[in-house]
């Protein structure tokens, strides 16, 4: 997907330490925006939502693993990626993060699922080229 083009941003969450949240983002993601609302955070960035600097050697997984120490008990860092290529190939996912796991859901998954209940049996089908 050589010409995949993506937009991610996330809910606006809290943190424990906002001093060690700044240098999270600038250094696992220092492309990203800082967006706050209301003494909340939260970042929007370009790309696919693979939140971490390759460049300089850092994986998504140590990401997520440092970003989960700065969330306090009973929140959430809801990651929604919208992607495209050549409006052929169509993503959209959810990637959710909390102290203590992280979960991924794809609009696709979540679509079949939810027509299967609504028809009462499985239904599957092709939803991109």
């Amino acid at each position: 997907m050589a010409t995949y083009e993506a937009k991610a941003r996330t809910n606006y969450f809290t943190v424990t330490d906002k001093a060690a949240f700044l240098e999270w983002m600038k250094t696992y993601n220092p492309s990203a925006k800082l967006i706050e609302h209301k003494g909340e955070v939260g970042f929007i960035y370009d790309g696919s939502a693979d939140m971490c600097n390759r460049d300089l050697g850092y994986s998504e997984k140590m990401a997520i693993e440092q970003l989960q120490k700065l969330l306090p008990e009973k929140e959430a860092v809801i990651i929604k990626e919208v992607g495209y290529e050549k409006f052929s190939y169509l993503t959209a996912y959810c990637q959710i993060i909390t102290r203590d796991a992280v979960e991924s859901i794809d609009l696709d998954t979540f679509a079949m699922g939810k027509a299967s209940e609504m028809l009462n049996t499985a239904f599957g089908t092709r939803m991109d080229y």
